[in-house]
């Protein structure tokens, strides 16, 4: 009886510790953006983290990756609180985010520290063992801390968008497909990453800030 219960322990702890260990744990799966979420707040700020590794490379590319913040709880992004992070640098530099339309905050670029105490963390990773056009090849991870004071104009709700642009600066007119899916045929894998990272995608929130 000793033995088994030894024999169960060692096989169970290696589970318990990939459990506790999951970078996913607690998070929303965004199928539009294929990447993973969590939003919660406190008294003074919210809270933002991001986990994508599946097809990550589109967090390096041009059209960046965009938050909206629309104090209404109103699924519209015009001229509401806009955040971008990270933004395109060459080389990629996870330092620097640039924010929009934020109360009694200038339009523009800000470091990850400020004197707002809006903060901006990342990391994009290589996956070993992965090549470059493996959709699992690179994993991003991030965390945005946003003062409510900044986003918010005294409600509770709040209509969140995630939008990921990546090569794009511009979306596709309306009809029209990815030249991707219409330009001479590679390996399937290739097509793929660059299609994933040709299009917009977006997904939106409904949060209630308690």
């Amino acid at each position: 009886m000793k033995l088994f219960h030894l024999t169960f322990l060692t096989l169970l702890i290696p589970l318990t510790i990939k459990a506790q260990t999951s970078p996913t744990r607690g998070m929303q799966y965004d199928p539009e953006n294929a990447l993973y979420w969590k939003i919660s707040n406190d008294s003074e700020n919210l809270y933002i983290q991001l986990y994508k590794n599946e097809y990550a490379h589109k967090i390096n590319q041009p059209g960046g990756v965009w938050f909206f913040f629309n104090p209404k709880g109103q699924r519209d992004t015009v001229a509401v609180p806009a955040l971008q992070y990270p933004i395109y640098k060459q080389p990629m530099n996870l330092d620097v985010m640039a924010v929009y339309h934020f109360k009694d905050i200038t339009n523009g670029e800000l470091p990850k520290y400020n004197a707002y105490g809006i903060l901006t963390e990342g990391k994009l990773e290589e996956k070993e063992g992965t090549s470059f056009w493996n959709k699992n090849h690179l994993v991003y991870s991030s965390s945005l801390t946003i003062p409510l004071q900044y986003i918010q104009t005294g409600g509770s709700k709040l209509a969140i968008q995630i939008l990921l642009k990546g090569r794009r600066i511009v979306p596709l007119p309306p009809g029209a497909v990815s030249p991707i899916l219409i330009s001479t045929p590679t390996e399937k894998e290739v097509d793929d990453m660059l299609y994933a990272t040709d299009i917009w995608t977006h997904c939106w929130i409904d949060y209630e800030i308690r």
